[in-house]
């Protein structure tokens, strides 16, 4: 039972959402919280969540609620290392939760990785090299019976890749199986705050599978009005672009909710 139940249950598992959307009136104690960089990767385990209160912090949007009986916070830092470090904080300092959770979408770096397969690393790495532990351990053998779970060292970087050439690069100098953008930052902050940690990925991003190169452009904007810009001169030049961004989309949704039931059932094995 236990992981591996989960693993084959999570494209099965149905609940009824119940989000209401007012900021709490005061902060309450709270067993898990998790942190995810996108608003998409945080909606399926949301839709599992009830009493669902939603509060624009400063620097990030928290959702509370309750999840099988458990008190979890889930935090939408915003992409990268900075923004993820700076929620970390803020979440361990506001509520001393017993595991903090780095959750989301990830790239595969490895041949036998597939798109919706699952990432819970035993380590986690930087692109500076620096080695982080993962609290939540599974033995080689467990690990080797569930299929599509990987356990291999998870590496954070600063953006994208749009080749397969990089992806294979960085998999051989960092000794990754998968790659995200901000495990590796909240990682380093539960280490400095003496916090449990544990990460679960969704692979969204095959091996051999490239974002097309509107999109990558799209994401490398930092200003809104730079990505309508790069959105607008991508639909102008290629009206195709307007497929790719809603199977995109679809693609994100999907992936999200089968994240969403793969996380509640490791929550709910987390101890307290």
């Amino acid at each position: 039972k236990g992981l591996q139940s989960v693993v084959e249950q999570a494209a099965h598992k149905v609940s009824t959402p119940g989000e209401v959307s007012e900021p709490a009136e005061e902060p309450w104690d709270c067993e898990i919280a998790v942190v995810v960089g996108m608003g998409v990767e945080a909606g399926g385990l949301l839709d599992l969540m009830t009493d669902t209160r939603m509060t624009r912090c400063a620097n990030y949007v928290e959702h509370a609620g309750i999840l099988d009986g458990r008190r979890v916070v889930v935090a939408v830092s915003g992409a990268g290392a900075n923004a993820a470090n700076q929620t970390t904080e803020d979440l361990i300092a506001i509520y001393r939760p017993a595991w903090v959770v780095a959750a989301g979408f990830a790239a595969a770096l490895q041949n036998d990785i597939r798109r919706g397969h699952f990432v819970m690393p035993q380590s986690v790495v930087d692109q500076t090299g620096r080695v982080l532990a993962v609290g939540f351990q599974l033995d080689a053998e467990s690990s080797s019976q569930m299929k599509g779970l990987h356990c291999g060292q998870l590496l954070s970087i600063d953006g994208l890749i749009d080749s397969t050439e990089e992806k294979r690069r960085l998999a051989e100098h960092h000794d990754a199986v998968a790659c995200d953008m901000e495990t590796a930052a909240v990682a380093a902050c539960c280490q400095r705050c003496q916090t449990r940690f544990l990460s679960v990925r969704i692979v969204t991003d095959g091996f051999d599978e490239c974002l097309p190169e509107s999109l990558v452009t799209l994401n490398r904007q930092k200003s809104l009005s730079g990505k309508l810009g790069a959105a607008a001169g991508a639909i102008w030049n290629r009206p195709g672009s307007v497929k790719d961004l809603w199977k995109l989309k679809q693609d994100a949704l999907q992936a999200s909710d089968r994240l969403g039931r793969f996380l509640a059932g490791v929550i709910a094995q987390l101890a307290g």
